[in-house]
């Protein structure tokens, strides 16, 4: 798609999509202008994992996350228990519109268990960055909801720091220091979406 736009791009990325949002950059850099990582998975070269591994076998893997237990089965598409993605996705957040959750809840569609299991990067198995010098100069803003319970501050915040360690010129926006507080991981769909929009967008527009 960004070969077919042609013209350098902003990409925004999204939760487990912020492992390929590095990726792009290491092998189409000339075709991002910048990138807007919301809660991202970090790189796996730096090393975080998202839970603990429990148990399980090759083709099994039981994992205790901060949103709780999961059992991926690495072979299958899963689907999350309603409690679990409520932990997950809405959390404690303030903004999230609850009476939508029913509706919400059966719009989500099943996931792979081995892409789940990258992410937790148990066993080194999120996605590398393998070639750092793609990532020099280039803006990255990684943003964070006060209440996004499997994305502490200071989790994207090392992100952002790993990011202008490699030469990216990264700025973490934390709501909170910007007088936003209450949002979960869904901040898209969350009550102050178009607040926290338009913060990105003065971010987008501050770089050159």
């Amino acid at each position: 798609m960004l070969e077919e736009i042609g013209a350098p791009s902003i990409v925004m990325t999204h939760s487990m999509a912020g492992a390929f949002g590095w990726k792009l950059i290491e092998h189409r850099a000339n075709l991002i202008q910048k990138l807007v990582a919301i809660a991202p998975a970090p790189p796996g070269n730096m090393g975080i994992r998202l839970g603990k591994l429990i148990g399980g076998d090759s083709r099994r893997k039981t994992i205790e996350m901060a949103s709780g237990l999961l059992t991926l089965h690495l072979d299958r598409v899963m689907y999350p228990d309603k409690e679990f993605q409520r932990r997950k996705l809405v959390g404690s957040s303030r903004r999230f519109p609850n009476r939508a959750f029913e509706s919400y809840y059966r719009s989500l569609l099943g996931i792979s268990g081995r892409l789940v299991f990258e992410r937790t990067n148990i066993d080194d198995a999120q996605l590398c960055v393998s070639d750092r010098n793609a990532f020099a100069g280039k803006p990255i803003a990684v943003v964070t909801g006060t209440a996004d319970t499997d994305h502490p501050r200071a989790v994207d915040a090392a992100i952002a720091d790993w990011l202008k360690e490699i030469g990216a010129t990264a700025r973490h926006l934390y709501l909170g220091d910007w007088g936003v507080e209450g949002n979960g991981h869904m901040i898209m769909l969350e009550q102050n979406s178009d607040e926290v929009a338009n913060l990105i967008i003065q971010w987008i527009r501050s770089e050159p």
